[in-house]
């Protein structure tokens, strides 16, 4: 890890690369959703730093979650669903 993007393949072997940037700004955590963690958000995207993912992390058998830098954040899960609903989404 530690780089701006992260590939999954699917069972059907389709496979799909997630920008770093784009997963931080989907997050779905509460923290994220409430009007201070949406202005960090916003600062986080829109700083010179650029977003990355430094470390994932298997969530029982459905989810995973992602660290991102520069700010460390962690608490959001990431549904398989959910992603794969975004890859389909992006085309």
């Amino acid at each position: 890890m530690g780089g701006s993007q992260v590939e999954i393949t699917w069972e059907d072997g389709t496979a799909t690369e997630f920008d770093a940037a784009t997963l931080r700004g989907a997050c779905m955590c509460a923290t994220c959703r409430e009007p201070a963690g949406e202005a960090s958000t916003e600062a986080v995207l829109g700083g010179e730093e650029p977003v990355a993912i430094s470390a994932s992390e298997l969530v029982g058998g459905y989810a995973v979650r992602f660290t991102f830098e520069p700010d460390g954040h962690s608490t959001g899960i990431y549904p398989f669903t959910v992603l794969r609903e975004l890859a389909d989404g992006w085309g």
